[in-house]
């Protein structure tokens, strides 16, 4: 067995470098594997609201319970891209009314009832939100729009 008195001090420095490479690589391994499991969260997440966009209950609570996970964590995933859930929910949730307003299958529908469809149980409440995203009210989107 050889004693520590028997390196120099270049010998150490390599080898500390060596035990350095080391620890960052197995760290780096761990970081790629928490950032897998964070999309893989976000994409179930989104594919959560995704599917229960007409559930006027449909909450951040409720998306980050279906994930087994706390509503901060979840946040804090949804605002490294950019996005509030509720302010996602919203988005998702307008973008389907805006597209039943232009189209014929939806055209015996009030603007209401497409609105309540997609979870905004309050007709003035959506009139609000449609014409705050879309530049315009629904009804008037709706009669622009509307394919003939």
């Amino acid at each position: 067995m050889e004693s520590a008195d028997q390196y120099s001090p270049d010998d150490a420095k390599g080898l500390a470098q060596v035990l350095v490479d080391l620890v960052v690589s197995v760290l780096a391994q761990f970081d790629a594997a928490s950032d897998a499991q964070h999309r893989l969260l976000h994409l179930k997440a989104l594919d959560f609201i995704e599917n229960h966009l007409t559930d006027p209950g449909l909450t951040p609570e409720g998306v980050a319970a279906a994930q087994s996970v706390s509503l901060r964590y979840l946040q804090m995933l949804f605002r490294e891209q950019g996005w509030t859930i509720a302010g996602l929910i919203r988005q998702r949730r307008l973008e389907r009314c805006r597209r039943e307003l232009c189209e014929d299958t939806f055209r015996r529908r009030s603007v209401a009832a497409i609105g309540a469809r997609w979870g905004f149980g309050d007709a003035a409440a959506f009139s609000r939100a449609f014409k705050r995203a879309f530049g315009t009210p629904p009804g008037e989107y709706r009669q622009r729009h509307a394919t003939r």
